[in-house]
């Protein structure tokens, strides 16, 4: 359970890196951090190998752009170093190139619905949570910002 609540907490603290950022022109480097929590999900969690092909389809989409991402992405090898990286099976390629993919649409439909394939609760909540967290933030940030 703590690992699911902690996708929604990711998906938070990159949409508010994400809005410092782009939205508000601002250095974000504090919020860096997330990127222990992304490892640590990736070492530890039953879904970690969808993290981490999302990840890797982030950096091989060249999304991983800005200095605060870039952080985060080094700062998420810590937990790997230490725990080790999940097992992979064939659902990891799906969901690298459903991720990959997602970055050239609005809405990124594609890894949910991998996700959705697996019928696998762990993914499937996973990842609607991590989304949920994501835009859940991106609305209150907008709201407050008018």
């Amino acid at each position: 359970m703590i690992f699911l609540l902690s996708s929604a907490l990711l998906g938070a603290l990159i949409k508010w890196a994400d809005w410092l950022v782009d939205e508000e022109g601002r250095e974000a480097l504090p919020l860096a951090s997330y990127g222990v929590l992304l490892g640590w999900l990736i070492a530890l969690a039953p879904f970690g190998q969808l993290f981490l092909a999302a990840t890797l389809a982030q950096l091989a989409a060249g999304k991983i752009d800005k200095r605060v991402h870039q952080l985060a992405l080094l700062l998420a090898l810590l937990p790997i170093i230490l725990w080790g990286a999940p097992a992979l099976d064939w659902w990891f390629f799906l969901f690298f190139l459903a991720a990959y993919f997602d970055e050239r649409l609005k809405h990124r439909p594609l890894l949910p619905l991998a996700a959705l394939l697996t019928l696998n609760l762990d993914y499937i909540l996973s990842i609607a949570l991590f989304d949920g967290g994501y835009r859940g933030t991106e609305m209150i940030l907008r709201r407050l910002a008018k």
